[in-house]
C-alpha cells in the first residue's frame, strides 16, 4: 500500500470494501479516507459501517469525524455506549444552547448524569438564529461553532465569502476554507463541492487533500477537470475504473472507457460478464462505445455470448466506422448473418453485398448471398451482385453457386451473366469446368441464345441439350431456339432439330423438316419418319416404314414396330 500515490490507496480501499460489504471493510475505507484528508468520503463510510452492524469503539478518526461535522446525535449515543464522558461533556460544553443542536447537548447532559456525572442543562435555553454578518463575526472572534450551522441555513453566500476571504489571507477564515469545502460536499453532494475544491486546488492550498477531494467529487460529473488532477495513467486509468464500476448513468463521460488499461479494461470486461451471466442489465451498453472501434471490439464477444445481439450489431456499426478496421469483410458477413436472425432483410441484403463487395473471392462471402438470395422473395439484387462480382473476378465457384439458385432466379443470374461483357472464351471455360453439367450447359445455352457462340458452339450445345433433355420441355426448346440462328440449309442442324421435335411430340414439323431436307426413308431415318407419322395418326405408313427399316437391321425400328403392333 506504502508505495501506491495517496489517490491509488484510496480507490484501492474503496474497491475492496464495496467487494466484501462488511462493517470492518467500510470502517477500515472510513479510517483511510479520514488519514488522507478525505472527511466527506470518511463520514459516509462511518455510517455505512453502523448502518450494517458495526460493534467495535470507533477509531479517533471516526470520533474526529462526528465532532468536525456535527454528527452529534450519532456520537452522543455512542459515547454513551462506550462511556466516553469527555466526549458528552465537550458536547455540552460546546453546543448548549446552540440554535439548531441544543437538543444534542441536552441530550448528553442526560447520559452524564445516568453515567455518575452532575451535568444538567435547561432542554429550551438556546440562542436565537444569527444572520450572516453575525455568523461572519463570532467566526472572526474564534467561534468556530456557527460554521456549521451558517453553512446548512445560509449556504452558498456564507460559503463563497469564507472563501473569498481565505484566500485573501484573511484569519481565522484561511484557515477554515478547506473545511468550508467538505461541508459543502456533506450537506450539499460532491457536484456542489467543486468549485470550492477547484478554487483551492488553483490556489495550491491543501496540497494533497485538496488534489484527492477534488478528482473524487469531479470524476462522476467533471472527467476532464478530474484528468487534470491525476498525475499518470495508472491514476486516470484506476480512477476510470472506480467511476464505470458504478454504472453508466446519463451524467457519466463514456470517455473514461478509453482511460482504462489493460489489466483494468479485462477488470471491467470480467465483471459486465458476471453481471450478464446473473441475467443482470448491462452497464456498458454498444452506444457507449461509440467514441472507440477498439473498445467495440473488446465487448462484442461479451455482448455476443450473453445473446444481445442489438448490442453486438451497434458493436459492429462502430467498428466498421473506422476505416482502418481490419477484417471489414468478416464483420460485414457477421453483420448480414445478426441482421438476418433479427427479421430485417434489407439491412442483410446492404451488409452481405457490402462484404461481397470487398471480398469477391472469398466463398464465405459468396455462401453468404446466395443463402439470402435463395430466402430472398426478391433475388434481383443478389443476382445482379453475383454476376458484377463473377465478371471482376471470373470466379466459377462465385458464378455457379450463384447460378444454383432455383428456379427463375437462377435462369435470371444466366441471362445476366451471358449479357456481361466477359471475354467468351472465359464463360466457356467455366462452363465447361463446371462440376454440375446441366448447369454449365445452361451457361453456354444462354450464351448462344444472345449470339455469342460460334456456329460450331451453337450446334454442340444445342445436341447437348437434346441429349440430356430426358423429356424435358424447357431444354428442347432452347435447343431449338439455338438450331434457328444456323442455316437451314446446315444438315446437321436440321437433324437436331427433327430429333428435339419428335422429343416433344410435334411430329407434323418433324414430318414438314424431313421433306424440305429430302432425308432419305431408310435406315435411322425411317424410324424417325416413322415416329412422326405415328405422333399425327398415320400407324399403317408408319407401320411399313418400320418393316423397311427391321429388314434392314434397325434395332430401334424392332422396339418401335413392337409397339405399333400392341397398340393396333
Amino acid at each position: 500500500m506504502a508505495t501506491l500515490s495517496p489517490l491509488l490507496q484510496l480507490l484501492s480501499e474503496s474497491e475492496r470494501a464495496e467487494s466484501a460489504a462488511e462493517p470492518t471493510a467500510y470502517a477500515s475505507l472510513g479510517d483511510r479516507a479520514a488519514s488522507l484528508g478525505q472527511w466527506a468520503l470518511a463520514l459516509k463510510a462511518f455510517q455505512f459501517a453502523r448502518r450494517r452492524g458495526q460493534h467495535r469503539p470507533p477509531t479517533p478518526a471516526e470520533w474526529q469525524v462526528m465532532k468536525d461535522f456535527e454528527e452529534l446525535t450519532i456520537l452522543v449515543d455512542r459515547a454513551s455506549e462506550y462511556q466516553r464522558i469527555d466526549l458528552l461533556e465537550w458536547v455540552c460544553n460546546h453546543y448548549a444552547g446552540h440554535p439548531d443542536l441544543h437538543p444534542q447537548a441536552v441530550n448528553a447532559s442526560f447520559a452524564i448524569i445516568e453515567l455518575g456525572g452532575a451535568v444538567k442543562l435547561d432542554p429550551v435555553e438556546r440562542h436565537p438564529q444569527p444572520n450572516e454578518a453575525q455568523v461572519v463575526g463570532r467566526c472572526l472572534d474564534g467561534d468556530s461553532r456557527w460554521l456549521g450551522w451558517g453553512l446548512r441555513h445560509i449556504g452558498a453566500p456564507l460559503a463563497d465569502r469564507i472563501l473569498r476571504l481565505g484566500l485573501q489571507g484573511i484569519e481565522p477564515f484561511h484557515q477554515c476554507m478547506e473545511q468550508v469545502a467538505h461541508w459543502v460536499e456533506i450537506i450539499e453532494g460532491p457536484q456542489a463541492a467543486v468549485p470550492y475544491y477547484r478554487a483551492l486546488f488553483d490556489a495550491g492550498v491543501g496540497d494533497e487533500a485538496i488534489r484527492l477531494a477534488l478528482i473524487m467529487a469531479s470524476a462522476r460529473g467533471n472527467r476532464p477537470l478530474a484528468l487534470q488532477a491525476t498525475r499518470n495513467a495508472e491514476e486516470r486509468s484506476r480512477l476510470g475504473l472506480w467511476v464505470l464500476r458504478r454504472g453508466l448513468s446519463p451524467e457519466i463521460d463514456r470517455r473514461w472507457l478509453q482511460d482504462l488499461g489493460e489489466d483494468d479494461l479485462e477488470t471491467l470486461v470480467a465483471q459486465e460478464a458476471d453481471q450478464l451471466s446473473m441475467g443482470l442489465a448491462p452497464r456498458v451498453r454498444a452506444k457507449d462505445l461509440r467514441f472507440s472501434s477498439s473498445l467495440a471490439g473488446r465487448f462484442q464477444p461479451l455482448f455476443l455470448a450473453h445473446g444481445h445481439l442489438a448490442e453486438v450489431i451497434t458493436c459492429l456499426e462502430i467498428r466498421l466506422r473506422d476505416e482502418h478496421v481490419e477484417d471489414r469483410p468478416l464483420l460485414l458477413r457477421m453483420q448480414a448473418g445478426l441482421f438476418r436472425d433479427l427479421g430485417q432483410d434489407e439491412q442483410a441484403k446492404r451488409a452481405a453485398l457490402a462484404a461481397l463487395d470487398l471480398a469477391p473471392e472469398d466463398p464465405m462471402n459468396l455462401e453468404l448471398v446466395v443463402d439470402l438470395a435463395q430466402q430472398s422473395a426478391r433475388a434481383e439484387a443478389f443476382v445482379h451482385a453475383l454476376v458484377q462480382h463473377g465478371r471482376a473476378c471470373q470466379s466459377a465457384a462465385l458464378i455457379f453457386a450463384g447460378a444454383g439458385l432455383a428456379g427463375a432466379k437462377g435462369l435470371t443470374l444466366l441471362e445476366e451473366l451471358a449479357a456481361f461483357e466477359v471475354p467468351v472464351e472465359e464463360l466457356i471455360d467455366l462452363a465447361v469446368s463446371c462440376d454440375q453439367r446441366l448447369l454449365g450447359l445452361a451457361l453456354l445455352a444462354e450464351l448462344a441464345e444472345v449470339s455469342r457462340l460460334s456456329p460450331e458452339q451453337n450446334l454442340a450445345v444445342a445436341r447437348d441439350l437434346i441429349s440430356l433433355a430426358a423429356g424435358k420441355e424447357e431444354m428442347l426448346e432452347q435447343a431449338l431456339r439455338l438450331l434457328d440462328q444456323l442455316w437451314e440449309e446446315d444438315e446437321r442442324a436440321q437433324r437436331l432439330r427433327v430429333s428435339a421435335l419428335l422429343e416433344l411430340g410435334r411430329g407434323h414439323e418433324a414430318l414438314v423438316v424431313m421433306h424440305e431436307g429430302d432425308f432419305p426413308k431408310e435406315g435411322a431415318w425411317a424410324v424417325h419418319r416413322a415416329r412422326a407419322l405415328m405422333q399425327v395418326g398415320e400407324p399403317e405408313e408408319a407401320g411399313q416404314l418400320l418393316e423397311l427399316a427391321e429388314a434392314q437391321g434397325s434395332a430401334a425400328a424392332v422396339g418401335l414396330l413392337a409397339r405399333l403392333r400392341e397398340s393396333r
